[in-house]
């Protein structure tokens, strides 16, 4: 490797634990190379388990481990508060898709609270919890089945949930960008929840304070598909300017909307 290459990946690696997050455009100009060495500088630090690739740049290695375990064990704090400000948005009688994810898992504990809820779930661990423990009707998807992630994916579970309308989704996401939308960080689950989104009446969004930091790597929708987003902080000034241009409630501790 060359020398100028090593000195490029030097700065990279500087700026990207400085801040969190790359962009192509700007390190493009910041190193008068072309977008083409920026690109080929990023796979190889990505290679190299640097830096994690995200749409347009990248981020800071995130933990890579996806199980169930894993990802329970994260801000643990934060997805107890946006579970019980989510639920706070159920009605009785209502008809729900709650996603899979470890921060809708925890709307399960004011769940049980509610009358004669309908709920669509791809969460096998979702579906017991309910299924015993509350007066819901719980619909799994069909799919294929992740045992480290206790889920259901797959064109099986697309085609279950585009048979379905009338819900409102409760989503999470892995990653948030004002042009790129809502991401995942693996491919199966981004495509089914593009099929949950498009058949919602309503899309709701549970993403704690580190999903604002940058985009995963899988599209799930743009922001323009959800009406609210339950987080545990005030983001940004630059992320409030832009939830309030496209008319997103957005509901935290403290907030408006969360006193409600």
């Amino acid at each position: 490797m060359s020398k100028s290459a090593l000195n490029r990946h030097k700065a990279i690696l500087g700026l990207v634990q400085s801040s969190g997050h790359v962009a192509v455009r700007d390190l493009t100009r910041e190193m008068d190379v072309s977008e083409a060495t920026v690109r080929r500088d990023l796979r190889t630090l990505a290679q190299q388990q640097k830096v994690d690739l995200v749409y347009g740049g990248a981020t800071a290695p995130r933990n890579t481990e996806h199980s169930l375990m894993a990802r329970a064990n994260r801000n643990v704090e934060a997805k107890s508060v946006i579970g019980r400000l989510s639920t706070a948005l159920v009605a009785d009688h209502q008809m729900l898709f709650v996603d899979a994810g470890t921060t809708c898992f925890e709307m399960r504990h004011d769940l049980y609270k509610r009358k004669g809820l309908t709920v669509i779930v791809n969460s096998t661990r979702l579906a017991v919890e309910l299924g015993n423990n509350s007066d819901a009707s719980v619909i799994m998807l069909a799919g294929q089945y992740r045992p480290d992630r206790m889920d259901v994916v797959g064109p099986l579970a697309a085609h279950s949930i585009d048979q379905l309308r009338g819900y409102v989704a409760f989503l999470g996401a892995d990653g948030l960008d004002p042009e790129f939308g809502i991401s995942a960080s693996e491919v199966q689950t981004a495509f089914l929840y593009q099929h949950v989104i498009r058949n919602a009446r309503e899309t709701i969004l549970l993403a704690d304070h580190t999903k604002f930091a940058a985009p995963s790597l899988f599209r799930i929708g743009d922001m323009d598909s959800i009406s609210k987003i339950v987080t545990d902080r005030a983001p940004s000034t630059e992320w409030m300017h832009f939830f309030a241009s496209k008319e997103i409630e957005l509901i935290y501790p403290g907030s408006a909307e969360s006193n409600s």
